[in-house]
């Protein structure tokens, strides 16, 4: 099975002090924006809705797992790069802090 991130279909427009950032209502600051946390479906094609729904639980939960441990794996590059001088100890930390305190 091959999963597509299809386009998203809205924004986050430049808060005041130039990046990109919700307003205090944590509402995208375009007008024009669509939330995509109103309706996850608003945001996914049809073909992803579909076999998401024909999913086993297992499944998803194997994926979301795929998912947050990709996540992982990604910090770490960062961190590795943005701070070479960090040892692996150190990295590893920051990553478990990073994922520990992490909001959305």
């Amino acid at each position: 099975m091959k999963l597509c991130v299809a386009e998203t279909r809205w924004s986050i427009s430049p808060g005041p002090n130039g990046l990109n950032a919700p307003n205090d209502n944590n509402e995208p600051n375009d007008p024009n924006a669509i939330n995509a946390l109103n309706d996850p479906n608003d945001h996914m094609h049809p073909e992803q809705i579909r076999i998401f729904k024909a999913m086993e639980p297992e499944k998803k939960l194997k994926l979301a797992q795929m998912l947050y441990d990709s996540a992982r794996e990604l910090k770490t590059a960062s961190l590795k790069a943005r701070y070479p001088e960090w040892s692996e100890e150190k990295i590893k930390d920051r990553v478990r802090e990073i994922f520990l305190y992490a909001r959305t």
